[in-house]
């Protein structure tokens, strides 16, 4: 008579039984672990280094001031496969500090992965103790490369340190120093060969998160007529008219109204900052229809501010609203929004708030709102 064993009494039952737990702890911590740190980018065919990453859908480059010297656009190429693209200065430290923040135009999204919530912004117990680091650089053939580095010199600000079996050579400045996958400083200064000063990362985070991640601040003040004579961002009518626009605020100008916003083709509306503006807009539809992609831009003033931090929430009822969020970001610096959801939600209401601005001088401008 045939003798069958049960499989749970095999050997390989019996394996499985106890790795089965150790492959589910494996997978849990790949969902936990932080995405690869992206790589260095060189800047201005290789007279300097920078590094880049992304905050609210926006990519950011910091490199030394010293690399773009006096202009204030810069070309940026990353490793290999090498990815092209340019950036234009949001704010140089110099000559407190040789460091400067640019934005990063649309097209390295890819490339550009290291979040801004994830750089460190206090290296106290990482360094405590720390002796050495990878100096990580990008060649004249797109290739990172990395370099041992001793830690000699650890200060508030500054992190020195001594290249073993490489040199510093030109070009070096703005490299990534990195112990582990931590970015701990950005190269400043190089003494000789084997030397070099490094910018600590917290120093730059802490510099930085204010144009980043601005608080809100009062700016009251009156464009006056300057504010007229914009540029509006072109905006061609979207799939989806719009019936009426209204605002919860008073507009800095009468020239500035909220209502501008709903003519053909929109002209320039301006809010006060201080708190945010909401923006109500109804759809020039007879029922609810979906909604995948609300755009906006601002227009080109030195007198209004580009907004930031914006959401978007969606109604289909007729009556009393019942409000949900479509979807939120910042705007670039360079004014231009464009929010999509691929649920396609029914909407014959938008509300859109405004929380912050890019600066704190100036009443905010918007110039296009378009429903597709």
């Amino acid at each position: 008579m045939p003798c069958y064993i049960p499989l749970s009494d095999t050997p390989i039952a019996v394996v499985m039984k106890y790795l089965k737990p150790l492959i589910q702890l494996f997978l849990a911590l790949l969902v936990l672990a932080p995405p690869a740190m992206a790589e260095p980018v060189s800047v201005n065919r290789g007279a300097g280094l920078g590094y880049i990453f992304t905050h609210n859908g926006n990519c950011f480059l910091i490199l030394p001031a010293h690399v773009h010297g006096r202009g204030s656009r810069v070309s940026i190429a990353t490793t290999a496969p090498s990815a092209v693209g340019d950036a234009t200065l949001m704010r140089s430290f110099a000559p407190e500090l040789d460091l400067s923040l640019f934005y990063v135009a649309p097209g390295l999204d890819a490339r550009c992965q290291d979040r801004f919530a994830q750089l460190p912004d206090d290296l106290g117990a990482l360094l405590d103790g720390a002796v050495t680091a990878q100096l990580h650089r990008v060649d004249a053939t797109g290739s990172e490369t990395r370099a041992g580095m001793d830690l000699t010199a650890i200060d508030f600000d500054t992190i020195a340190a001594t290249a073993r079996n490489t040199e510093i050579y030109q070009g070096t400045s703005g490299a990534i120093l990195r112990i582990g996958a931590t970015p701990v400083g950005m190269a400043i200064q190089s003494e000789n060969v084997e030397q070099a000063t490094f910018l600590r990362m917290d120093e730059i985070v802490a510099r930085i998160r204010r144009i980043v991640t601005p608080e809100r601040r009062v700016a009251i003040g009156d464009p006056g007529d300057a504010a007229l004579e914009t540029t509006p961002a072109q905006c061609e009518p979207g799939a989806i008219p719009i019936r009426l626009v209204t605002c919860d605020s008073e507009p800095p100008a009468a020239e500035l109204a909220c209502s501008n916003l709903s003519t053909t083709p929109p002209a320039v509306a301006g809010f006060v900052q201080g708190s945010p503006v909401r923006i109500e807009i109804e759809l020039d539809v007879e029922s609810a229809v979906p909604l995948r992609t609300v755009t906006l831009a601002a227009p080109t003033s030195e007198t209004l501010a580009t907004p930031k931090a914006i959401a978007v929430d969606v109604s289909s009822t007729r009556g009393t609203p019942r409000w949900n969020r479509f979807g939120a970001m910042d705007m670039t610096p360079t004014g231009q929004a464009t929010l999509t959801n691929g649920a396609r939600p029914f909407a014959s209401r938008v509300a859109i708030t405004l929380s912050t601005a890019w600066s704190e001088d100036h009443p905010l401008g918007l110039s296009c709102i378009r429903f597709d």
